[in-house]
């Protein structure tokens, strides 16, 4: 795409100068025609199909690096994008559905199966009851348990988290700041991806997770809290299936 755009520029130029001071009109110089059929003998043929399909067939990681490594490329897949021609493969989808009798999910609503699950739980506040799609109960750790408890999701193939949702209670019963967290096993070893700090308000709050690689186990922690026993209601996590 690059070289029409240079063609044409080379095109107009030249037109200007004729414009200008023509040697003869209508005519280009023997230079001026030698340095256009160069550029007539690029590759200017752009398929489509071909960039459709390699759009589709790249992992993410490989994905992003060409659109980052290619401005021919990354301007073709912007047009197709832009134009309606192909869903885009890096835009966030939900990755959580609603759970009511279980803690596991299989792919259909949400692009990967997985489980739901967290350090521990108070009485009846079970881990799905974050994913119940009620803002009027949710997940509450054990008393033993205020500060450091977490919440996590397994997916069955690795997930890249793009973002956070929440709802909290917005009084003394919420966390004041969590961490976002990732692992290859939910027995390996965890790696805090950032921290964010918790309103204390009932509507939702969206967290921008940093870019980081994709893990079939994320969480999130709990690291402050308003002074009581701290509940999630509702949480979403954002991102891409590998």
């Amino acid at each position: 795409m690059n070289t029409f755009a240079t063609l044409g520029d080379a095109l107009g130029q030249w037109l200007r100068q004729q414009l200008a001071s023509p040697s003869a009109a209508g005519l280009m110089s023997a230079t001026d025609k030698q340095w256009l059929d160069a550029h007539r003998s690029l590759p200017t043929v752009i398929s489509w199909s071909a960039i459709k399909a390699e759009y589709q067939r790249l992992g993410l990681t490989e994905l992003s690096q060409r659109l980052a490594a290619d401005a021919d490329f990354a301007a073709a897949v912007t047009l197709l994008l832009a134009t309606g021609q192909m869903p885009d493969r890096l835009a966030p989808v939900a990755l959580l559905p609603v759970l009511t009798t279980s803690d596991s999910w299989s792919s259909g609503s949400v692009p990967v199966a997985g489980t739901l699950g967290a350090s521990s739980y108070y009485s009846t506040s079970l881990p799905r009851k974050s994913r119940d799609g009620s803002l009027t109960v949710g997940w509450v750790p054990a008393y033993s348990e205020p500060t450091n408890a977490w919440l996590y999701a397994q997916f069955v193939s690795p997930v890249q988290v793009k973002r956070l949702h929440l709802y909290v209670s917005g009084s003394t019963y919420s966390p004041t700041s969590v961490a976002i967290e990732c692992a290859s096993s939910l027995t390996g070893v965890w790696s805090t991806v950032a921290t964010f700090a918790v309103q204390q308000v009932t509507s939702e709050q969206i967290f921008a997770v940093p870019a980081y690689a994709a893990h079939p186990c994320w969480r999130v922690r709990i690291l402050a809290i308003a002074g009581n026993q701290p509940g999630i209601f509702e949480w979403q996590l954002d991102g891409l299936p590998s």
